[in-house]
């Protein structure tokens, strides 16, 4: 049986019954970051939280446990995992029907439009970027395209993880705080063109700024490759 390796590289395998203090300390050290957790074929559910892992590590009917744990991805990993899939899921529909987007990056909205193959519109669906969200155009695709199918939208794309570290390529603002700082041509949302080990952002316009001082916006042409 393969069992990942732990956050700290190394494996946990209890047997039988285990005190409580073991267990706490198992509790603080994995909450988090448990993945799976396999005994005889069986598994527990993927959980955020290690109170049903703890207590099945107590009991003693489970006898031989390996609790499989892996680092903790930062958002913008997860983000990046979760555009891929977006874009997995549209061009794969694309093999199935003829699509059209309408993207309003301005008004962040997404129309995905089912044609027939003379052209005419079967159904269409649209969605729209929450103002607190990141825009992003393989996000709302996969939205939007749910919509015009009439079936159910998968809650990792109406509730997407957000990014928090900005890296080359995204479109990012000045933040409400640091607005009066910035000239007129700065308080623009412009394209992030590199940045820095000191924590200095670039943008389209030729100057930067601490990191700290901008929101991201956009982030369908972000480079999650560079420092994610």
């Amino acid at each position: 049986m393969n069992i990942k390796e732990l956050s700290n590289r190394e494996l946990v395998s209890l047997h039988g019954d285990v005190g409580a203090e073991l267990g706490r300390r198992l509790e603080e050290r994995m909450r988090g970051h448990v993945e799976v957790v396999k005994c005889e074929g069986k598994k527990l559910r993927k959980t955020d939280t290690m109170g049903a892992v703890a207590h099945a590590i107590q009991s003693s009917a489970w006898g031989d446990i390996g609790v499989s744990v892996s680092p903790t991805k930062s958002p913008n990993q997860q983000r990046a995992e979760l555009i891929q899939r977006a874009r997995e899921f549209v061009e794969g529909q694309e093999s199935e029907y003829y699509l059209d987007f309408v993207v309003n990056t301005e008004k962040r909205t997404i129309v995905a439009l089912i044609k027939l193959s003379t052209g005419s519109v079967m159904t269409r669906g649209i969605a729209k970027c929450m103002p607190t969200d990141v825009f992003n155009d393989w996000i709302g695709k996969a939205i939007a395209l749910c919509k015009a199918l009439e079936i159910e939208i998968p809650k990792e794309f109406v509730e997407a993880v957000q990014p928090t570290e900005i890296v080359k390529g995204m479109i990012a603002e000045p933040t409400e705080e640091e607005l009066p700082h910035f000239n007129p041509s700065g308080r623009m949302p412009l394209e992030v063109t590199s940045v820095g080990e000191n924590g200095f952002v670039w943008r389209s316009n030729g100057r930067n700024a601490d990191k700290e001082d901008f929101n991201i916006i956009d982030d369908s042409n972000a480079n999650y490759g560079e420092g994610n």
